[in-house]
């Protein structure tokens, strides 16, 4: 797949990675990061539902090896042109490859 503006590789490769297949489209997405985040707790795990490597559809659940490193946060507040506000999970010591979410 051919990808143009070559700012978008990097996230074409990782999905590629990640699905063990090229990404069905690929779309820009201005985010807007929250101005304030409230700490909801730590994230000892996060599941979600896909297709990946196989095709076949299903929940995967990661459970985080180190308890305390990834926290969820909320925004206080809605972001941008949203009426919701955002959930995030941030810092954690993970990454993403084709074996799926590890750390």
């Amino acid at each position: 797949m051919a990808v143009k503006p070559k700012s978008l590789a990097p996230a074409v490769a990782l999905s590629r990675k990640f699905f063990g297949a090229p990404p069905r489209y690929v779309r820009r997405l201005s985010v807007k990061w929250p101005g304030q985040l409230t700490y909801l707790g730590r994230a000892g795990s996060v599941s979600y539902v896909c297709d990946k490597q196989d095709g076949r559809v299903r929940e995967w659940v990661h459970t985080f090896n180190k308890r305390g490193t990834a926290v969820l946060c909320a925004a206080p507040a809605p972001v941008g042109r949203s009426p919701y506000k955002n959930m995030l999970v941030i810092l954690g010591n993970f990454r993403v490859t084709q074996n799926g979410i590890e750390g």
